[in-house]
């Protein structure tokens, strides 16, 4: 029925890795063009959506679409223990329902684990209008969040019509502030229609910022005390999103 071997299990095992931060189960839609992964996290707070494309195996065989649930951290506990060198396959024989794993090095180790029944659920359809976009490197970004969180548990994402985008907290009698505008090389691109700024709970930014291993650059989509999007991906192999809801007012 399903039959798959990685070019390099290391991007999908990463993925995983980024997405258990905030979902321990899940429904993969296998499809012809590749896995693909959509959910919510318990809190509803953050909506994940996890696309995999077939260009990143160097076999892939589906006789139909399918969707299976997966208990993530097993999965997860389970690729991590392949080698770097090792084929990595998935598989699922017709009529049998469970996820055959299988990884051949030096030796052949098989792991079989079950497909679970899930109730998907309505994930919902964002359709959002964002007035900025901004690209900037992933390890900037990580810094900004390290910064804030000496300072209290929420901050700000700003972004100026004139081309500045600013990473803000502010405590009691404390703050921080990163800003980076058009001549950091930290800032790869920014496109704002109107200035705009949205609070975040930093308990949610930290579990999304574990996603920076996966690339270099990541792109920012803000409105005005709205959620944001925040986009992990490489051309024609990736992409890992996330929509944040924004932190109420106190």
């Amino acid at each position: 029925m399903f039959k798959a071997t990685f070019k390099d299990f290391v991007l999908f095992r990463d993925s995983l890795q980024a997405i258990s931060e905030l979902i321990r189960e899940g429904v993969f839609d296998l499809k012809k063009e590749g896995i693909f992964f959509k959910a919510t996290d318990p809190t509803m707070v953050t909506l994940v959506d996890f696309k995999y494309l077939v260009t990143n195996f160097e076999n892939y065989d589906l006789k139909q679409d399918t969707e299976i649930g997966i208990n993530l951290d097993m999965l997860l506990s389970i690729l991590k223990r392949a080698k770097a060198n090792d084929k990595v396959l998935f598989q699922i024989e017709e009529g049998e329902n469970k996820l055959d794993i299988i990884m051949e090095g030096n030796s052949k180790r098989e792991f079989h684990i079950p497909l679970i029944d899930i109730d998907k659920g309505d994930v919902p359809n964002m359709n959002l209008d964002f007035e900025a976009t901004i690209e900037i490197k992933t390890g900037v970004f990580s810094e900004g969040i390290a910064d804030a969180s000496v300072i209290t548990d929420t901050l700000k994402l700003r972004a100026e019509k004139e081309g500045k985008f600013i990473i803000e907290a502010k405590g009691t009698l404390s703050s921080s502030k990163l800003e980076l505008d058009k001549k950091s090389k930290d800032l790869i691109g920014i496109k704002v229609n109107e200035t705009v700024e949205s609070k975040f709970t930093l308990e949610y930014l930290k579990k999304i910022d574990k996603a920076s291993k996966l690339t270099n650059s990541l792109k920012i989509q803000l409105g005005q005390d709205y959620p944001a999007e925040f986009i992990y991906s490489i051309k024609d192999s990736f992409e890992l999103s996330y929509i944040l809801a924004p932190r109420a007012e106190d």
